[in-house]
């Protein structure tokens, strides 16, 4: 049985939706779904059959729809940009936060009640289950969804992401919390209940998750390549950003794409040497004076020096292939540039995007220049220009 996990990390949890979007593309089905926090969330609307709704929730979130605040002031304090009215209304809204013992839960209920069918999910044959705690009982509670008394599913996937600002409501009576200081990556629940093979989607957040307990399992775990922001960064261009990633880290995973930043078509060792071999008469030139290389060394010995000095200058190198050593070396100038990082390249291409902009934009020039100078590593300086101009 094939089931997916999802981490919690509260704003980070588009990512997901990103994930969500590339396994649904892909033709991913699963027999159950497991989640933590907002990870539990996610996981209910997929395990009820509504991918799309998934991903159109984040795209279409703002903090007022959870919480009751004003956006535009909202999105200027999670952003950092604060004027006199923002710090004002901050404050403000801190003052009443503390008076009213956290923020109402209201906003987020009416939200879960409009995105998960409570009559849907359980009418499906899909495993749905949540990790929460109960702070009345001081124990950790795993509960799948034929567990859950009927009228409260709603209760529990919110007792499970009851972030610190909530205000607490009980559940018949007991007080719970969110079960990412339990168990924020639920993967035993699954293993228990029979399942030998796991899609895991991290956000990489702070809180604890229990070591595998069956290592027979298969488990793929999908990762964020980038920074994807805080657990209550919930504004339009940090959601945009993360269901990207989500999308394309997702894509990597199962298309078997190179890089680490980026996303790099695979390349094998005879068609990475042989792209290097076709570089301009004028590069080798240029390569045998940097990499101080004797005037009669033909093209295989001037590539294998570049690769070595390559190698040398890139850190956690060592088990990656000469390809993916490469690319290390490319994006360290792709990333200081803004190339665009959502999108699938070709090895051509991103070296034609970056010579493009360095050497034709203002702004490119000015990066060149200060890399030129001021960078840390002079001689990748002097072979990235060589490649550029090959």
């Amino acid at each position: 049985m094939l089931g997916l996990v999802l981490e919690g990390g509260g704003a980070k949890g588009s990512y997901h939706a990103g994930a969500i979007k590339a396994l649904h593309e892909s033709g991913y089905s699963f027999d159950g779904v497991m989640g933590t926090s907002i990870g539990a969330i996610n996981g209910a609307i997929v395990a009820q059959g509504d991918t799309e709704k998934c991903i159109e929730l984040w795209e279409t979130l703002t903090p007022s729809r959870f919480i009751d605040v004003d956006d535009e002031k909202m999105t200027k304090i999670l952003t950092k940009k604060y004027d006199g009215a923002t710090i004002k209304y901050l404050l403000k809204l801190i003052k009443d936060t503390l008076l009213n013992r956290g923020f109402s839960v209201e906003r987020v209920m009416k939200l879960l009640k409009s995105v998960i069918d409570e009559d849907k999910l359980r009418g499906r044959q899909t495993d749905f289950g949540l990790i929460t705690v109960s702070i009345t009982d001081r124990l950790p509670v795993e509960v799948f969804k034929e567990e859950i008394p009927y009228g409260l599913l709603h209760d529990y996937i919110m007792a499970s992401a009851y972030y610190p600002a909530f205000r607490n409501d009980p559940i018949d009576g007991k007080k719970y919390m969110d079960g990412g200081i339990f168990d924020n990556l639920p993967i035993n629940p699954l293993i228990r209940k029979g399942y030998d093979e796991i899609i895991a989607v991290r956000t990489m957040s702070s809180m604890p998750h229990r070591s595998v307990i069956d290592d027979t399992v298969k488990i793929t775990y999908i990762t964020p390549s980038d920074d994807i922001g805080g657990t209550v960064d919930v504004y339009a261009d940090s959601i945009e950003k993360n269901i990207n990633m989500g999308y394309f880290d997702t894509m990597k995973i199962l298309n078997g794409y190179k890089g680490k930043k980026y996303y790099f078509y695979p390349m094998n060792d005879r068609e990475f040497i042989d792209f290097l071999f076709h570089l301009s008469d004028n590069t080798f030139i240029s390569l045998k004076k940097i990499l101080s290389i004797d005037e009669t060394s033909d093209k295989i010995e001037i590539i294998n020096r570049l690769l070595l000095i390559v190698r040398a200058q890139m850190k956690d190198s060592f088990e990656l292939s000469d390809y993916e050593v490469f690319l290390l070396f490319l994006e360290k100038y792709g990333k200081r540039c803004d190339i665009d990082k959502f999108k699938v390249y070709g090895l051509n291409e991103y070296i034609g995007r970056l010579k493009e902009h360095m050497q034709t934009t203002e702004k490119g020039r000015g990066i060149w220049t200060q890399l030129k100078s001021v960078f840390e590593n002079r001689i990748l300086n002097n072979l990235l220009e060589a490649i550029l101009n090959g």
